[in-house]
């Protein structure tokens, strides 16, 4: 009996993943106006996409069911891009983990990129993603000056490394939201700021052009 519940139960964790593995799971972010905040352009938000900074949110583990699918997301996104984005942010909140068929994909992601000269840089990545990644040979690749603790850090410092990107000032913390049902995972040490907290995408009422709902960081 314990046997046929336990198969029972794996076989349903296999169902779930490949459920949501058909999903699309890539969302372009952008700069909600008048805050530091960055939500999916297709949250109602009144986002704004940064010209030259392609900023994507993969909400799922990358994993070999999925693999593919990122790559192909990030194409599209890449041709839907307003005007020919230099740099690419991926946000790594919703990635709780990498497989080795995810390391793959992800470094066929970096030969599309650097053959096109766009550079890429990831924010909000975990230590359990980032240990992959190393196993992989990837964080070297990426580099470790290209992780940052939120979204807009990672903007701001490739809008700075190429000068002639328009973007909006930034004050105050940053805010990075999320669509409901992304996993959340603690995130490592910040590279250029203190630690700060986060704004939970809740659909609640603004407050001050922010969400007063916040997670722990």
């Amino acid at each position: 009996m314990r046997v046929l519940v336990g198969l029972d139960r794996h076989q349903r964790l296999r169902l779930d993943r490949a459920r949501l593995a058909a999903r699309p799971q890539l969302h372009v972010l952008g700069r909600v106006a008048g805050t530091t905040s960055f939500a999916p352009l297709s949250s109602g938000e009144h986002a704004d996409q940064v010209p030259g900074v392609l900023v994507v949110l993969f909400a799922t583990p990358l994993w070999y069911a999925n693999a593919q699918q990122f790559r192909s997301e990030i194409e599209a996104a890449l041709k839907r891009a307003v005007g020919r984005p230099r740099a690419v942010v991926l946000d790594a909140v919703g990635m709780t983990d990498i497989d080795y068929t995810g390391v793959g994909s992800l470094r066929e992601v970096l030969d599309l990129l650097g053959g096109r000269g766009i550079a890429l840089a990831v924010a909000r990545a975990g230590d359990r993603v980032r240990s992959s990644l190393e196993r992989g040979g990837l964080l070297e690749r990426i580099g470790e000056d290209r992780f940052f603790g939120t979204v807009g850090e990672a903007v701001d410092a490739l809008v700075a490394d190429g000068g002639d990107v328009a973007l909006g000032a930034s004050t105050g913390e940053d805010r990075d939201l999320v669509p409901p049902g992304t996993a959340r995972r603690t995130v490592g040490p910040r590279r250029r700021r203190p630690p700060s907290q986060t704004m939970g995408w809740t659909g609640s009422e603004r407050r001050g052009g922010e969400r007063p709902g916040r997670d722990v960081p």
